[in-house]
């Protein structure tokens, strides 16, 4: 389990002998607005836990050999300049909601937030 994780361009991670892998809080880049470089990331099976919040952009270098879980977190896509990332997963790919409604919108809790979808 893992709270808050942060990579810098030019990084190498691989936890793929992990089992399993959670992010309770975090995952993003140390420096999502000046990437010198990509990162790769690489796990066996990853979660991204209930209210957790993982940045993605064409930077994020991100294969998951096993299974990824979205528990109930956002994953933010940063598309810039018209360019995607895909995320790379092995086996299943689960996205899990609850009918929780921000008060504040009146809409559902999003699992995916998409900076700039106009540049798609």
């Amino acid at each position: 389990v893992i709270d808050e994780f942060y990579y810098s361009p030019w990084n190498y991670f691989d936890a793929r002998n992990v089992k399993n892998v959670e992010i309770t809080k975090k995952f993003a880049s140390s420096t999502p607005e000046n990437p010198w470089g990509t990162s790769k990331l690489m796990f066996n099976n990853l979660t991204l836990g209930q209210n957790a919040v993982m940045d993605y952009s064409q930077f994020s270098n991100l294969t998951i050999q096993g299974d990824f879980i979205n528990n109930q977190g956002t994953i933010n896509y940063l598309v810039r300049g018209g360019k995607v990332a895909t995320l790379s997963v092995g086996n299943a790919a689960a996205m899990m909601f609850n009918n929780d409604i921000d008060s504040a919108t009146g809409f559902y809790k999003p699992l995916i937030k998409i900076n700039s979808a106009q540049d798609l």
